[in-house]
């Protein structure tokens, strides 16, 4: 939560060094929208804490300029710990609210859930015949971020989720986890 409220910090302030919106930049940025991202994932469970790459899409629709939906896929298996890898899928849906700072830049936060899938694969096999654990949740799910418009179509943003909550184990000899995750991310969207 400490890293969300810095980020958040550092968008505000970035956001009231700008003039006030253009007319011109509402309107363009209504509609879908589609694009990719490439990110730094972090993933705490209990005493395990690691980052790893990760890599998604995401899109939406623009009801108008400060209000619309944002669907988002995240996927990473860059996380390990010496004994097992870790791959981490993140599926989230949320509306998303927009300030548009200038006829450049445009500051978001988004609230809403957060589908999450852990599976761990060790990297040598157990007596017990161990192979692969996963565990699942339905959680909620914060964001925030900046964008910039490069060009017409083109956007350009830099962002932050978070996620935290309970995984169900899905066997019944498991314990469910309590996970945090967390992604900074840098990408580019089309605006159509």
């Amino acid at each position: 939560m400490k890293r969300l409220s810095v980020v958040a910090s550092a968008i505000l302030m970035v956001g009231l060094s700008f003039n006030v919106t253009a007319e011109e930049h509402k309107a363009r940025d209504t509609g879908w929208y589609v694009g990719g991202e490439l990110s730094n994932v972090q993933l705490e469970v209990g005493s395990f804490d690691d980052s790893g790459a990760g890599f998604g899409a995401y899109g939406g629709y623009n009801f108008n300029h400060w209000f619309g939906i944002e669907g988002k896929w995240m996927l990473t298996n860059d996380l390990q710990d010496g004994r097992v890898d870790l791959g981490l899928a993140v599926f989230s849906a949320a509306p998303k609210f927009t300030w548009a700072i200038n006829d450049t830049f445009s500051v978001f936060g988004k609230v809403g859930l957060a589908i999450r899938a852990l599976e761990v694969d060790p990297d040598y096999d157990y007596d017990e015949g161990f192979d692969t654990a996963d565990w699942s949740g339905v959680n909620v799910l914060y964001g925030v971020g900046i964008t910039a418009a490069v060009s017409e179509s083109l956007r350009l943003r830099l962002s932050y989720e978070y996620a935290t909550g309970d995984l169900d184990a899905d066997r019944s000899e498991m314990l469910d986890i309590d996970a945090d995750t967390s992604q900074l991310a840098l990408g580019l969207h089309y605006q159509f």
